[in-house]
């Protein structure tokens, strides 16, 4: 477990720094209780540190019914699945929006090659971590909600260099802390028979 959490660190700070920017629309999946649906969010233009517009998520994300927090700092982090459940999954890279306002949709877009190249083919699913952060303290070190912060964790994301990535409407509908995010890791991993190159891969350890 160490060995995979120093290399997946190790990744994220070798990611590539340059961005390039495509115009190309996305396609929309359904994935989770999260659905995709003709989002204004899927329309912006796409950014990925790696020149393939399939490494880069996107989507809105909006409160639940009956949750009354709504404004705060908006985190969103990819996770591998494969290692690190208990936690909320292995970091593999996020974004946060300052200062959001839920009382409508917000806006986001993650790049997975912001964090290094790390395809599904040769690192099977993904989870999203979406939280409202009501007092400063989500990021890479800590992925879990405090309770009564709304949160939504997006399972069974992924991302394949030969598809297109999804677009997401993502709603924060559980606010009792840990349990929202928590899950058990995956027991399967196995690797693909279409290689994408990754730079490391899960499925092989």
């Amino acid at each position: 477990m160490t060995r995979l959490l120093c290399a997946l660190a190790t990744l994220s700070l070798l990611a590539c720094a340059d961005e390039v920017a495509v115009d190309e629309p996305d396609a929309t999946v359904d994935t989770d209780s999260s659905t995709s649906s003709g989002l204004s969010a899927c329309d912006q233009p796409l950014k990925s540190a790696c020149s393939d517009r399939s490494s880069v998520i996107r989507g809105q994300v909006t409160l639940g019914g009956g949750l009354t927090a709504s404004t705060g700092d908006l985190f969103v982090a990819l996770v591998h699945e494969v290692i690190g459940g208990a936690d909320g999954g292995a970091y593999h890279t996020s974004v946060a929006v300052q200062g959001v306002d839920l009382s409508e949709p917000v806006p986001f877009a993650l790049d997975m090659c912001a964090g290094g190249r790390m395809w599904s083919e040769e690192n099977c699913e993904y989870s999203l971590q979406v939280i409202l952060d009501l007092n400063g303290n989500q990021g890479p070190l800590n992925l879990l909600p405090d309770p009564g912060e709304p949160a939504h964790r997006v399972k069974g994301i992924w991302l394949s260099c030969a598809e297109a990535s999804p677009c997401l409407d993502v709603v924060l509908d559980c606010d009792s802390g840990a349990d929202c995010a928590t899950f058990d890791d995956l027991s399967d991993c196995a690797c693909d028979a279409t290689s994408c190159d990754s730079e490391f891969g899960l499925c092989s350890l």
